[in-house]
């Protein structure tokens, strides 16, 4: 058992693994009351009331003491609560935050066409989910496509891979060094 003092208030704090004990050392974390005490997080429907167009929807029982709506949301989407364009930034925040990674989801009929004319069986996004590359650099790599069976990589590169060539030959050269693969590149 690892132990340290929260930088705060001096709290005892116990470790059983020693990963989650040097990190919080590194990044200076503190105990949990007093990190939600410094966190400066307000919810969404802080002040609002029950009458509010934007909290009608929600469950009776939602509203504390106070008057005030609580975290309690049944029922609502993130669009609805928070609108597109943020709904999308909190997904993409979750996304990279369980480590998984974003797919164009018209490249995973471009990869299927690809594999049935040439008889390939392509590990993708959504069949098994994408390959996990570590080269021996040591960068970790996503692939679009992998054919483990005929050990082929395959590539699905949008617009904006015109602008990213250098990071894209650097990172086609440590995959296809450490799979000893084939690989193919489908342009958009």
């Amino acid at each position: 058992m690892l132990t340290r003092n929260c930088p705060s208030c001096n709290r005892i704090l116990e470790y059983e693994k020693r990963g989650i004990y040097t990190r919080a050392v590194r990044l200076g974390k503190g105990c949990r009351p007093c990190g939600q005490k410094n966190s400066g997080y307000d919810v969404w429907n802080k002040g609002l009331t029950k009458d509010d167009p934007r909290v009608e929807h929600n469950c009776r029982n939602a509203f504390g003491k106070d008057g005030n709506f609580s975290v309690i949301n049944k029922g609502k989407t993130y669009e609805e609560i928070y609108g597109k364009e943020q709904a999308k930034e909190i997904r993409q925040k979750q996304r990279r935050r369980d480590n998984w990674p974003n797919y164009n989801k018209k490249s995973i009929k471009l990869i299927e066409e690809f594999g049935r004319e040439n008889g390939y069986n392509f590990q993708h996004a959504e069949n098994g989910g994408e390959v996990f590359v570590i080269s021996k650099q040591g960068n970790a790599y996503y692939v679009d496509g992998y054919d483990k069976k005929n050990n082929i990589v395959v590539e699905y590169y949008e617009r904006q891979h015109k602008y990213n060539k250098e990071y894209d030959t650097i990172r086609q050269k440590e995959i296809t060094e450490r799979l000893g693969c084939e690989f193919h590149i489908i342009w958009e």
